[in-house]
């Protein structure tokens, strides 16, 4: 049987490695996964390429191409975007170690998640929203620039996506009762 692991609380503090505590539902394991830290060297980098590409790219228009064609390219930006996403926030956790605590430590844990998926939802929401009225303005306006901040929205609404499902609100919502 596949385990089918969920997001119950992630921590993540500056200038320390952040985790997220998992829990089997199955078979009430619970697991945590330190963060990697990533390399402010190459960070640095692909800033200064991003700033570069956005200054090449400032006068381009794409105003020969109907509007079924631009719409079909934001859609299939929204999905390289959260595909971008899942695979950075994939990569930025580190394995599973299972990790010994009780039901009420279990309990403590779910709260202070419910506590977080409130801010994460309102937060993707707005994020999705924003994003959306990018995508508009690529279609009506024909900017690529337009193109290339919702690309980088649906990134980060593809890494909040990871800690956001119905598996998790359903936890939540059995644990509330």
């Amino acid at each position: 049987m596949e385990q089918k692991l969920i997001p119950i609380y992630a921590e993540r503090k500056e200038g320390a490695s952040g985790y997220t505590i998992y829990l089997d539902r199955s078979s009430n394991k619970v697991y945590r996964a330190f963060h990697k830290e990533y390399n402010q060297v190459t960070y640095w980098i692909i800033f200064a390429l991003a700033l570069g590409l956005l200054r090449a790219i400032s006068g381009v228009y794409l105003t020969e191409f109907p509007i079924l064609i631009k719409l079909l390219i934001v859609i299939l930006i929204g999905g390289v975007g959260i595909s971008i996403g899942k695979t950075l926030h994939n990569n930025y956790t580190g394995n599973l170690v299972e990790i010994y605590i009780n039901d009420l430590e279990i309990k403590e844990l779910i709260e202070k998640g419910m506590k977080l998926i409130k801010r994460e939802i309102i937060i993707t929401s707005i994020l999705l929203i924003i994003s959306l009225i990018l995508a508009v303005l690529f279609i009506v306006f024909s900017w690529i620039i337009w193109l290339v901040f919702t690309l980088m929205l649906f990134a980060i609404i593809g890494v909040l996506l990871n800690s956001i499902s119905i598996q998790k609100l359903n936890l939540f919502k059995d644990y509330s009762q």
